[in-house]
């Protein structure tokens, strides 16, 4: 899964995380939604976990 990382000007990485990403994904299918992504669509994400 691509996930969404960037490298700042001193060269060091980071991986960025959507806010509430962690509260989502405790929905199992949120998590189901995710697994078949490869780029977050968040829209998506909390559709799913509001079912």
């Amino acid at each position: 899964m691509a996930c969404g990382w960037l490298t700042d000007q001193f060269g060091l990485c980071w991986q960025i995380v959507p806010e509430g990403l962690g509260e989502m994904l405790k929905h199992p299918k949120a998590m189901a939604a995710m697994m078949k992504m490869v780029k977050f669509d968040i829209a998506t994400l909390q559709a799913a976990a509001k079912e």
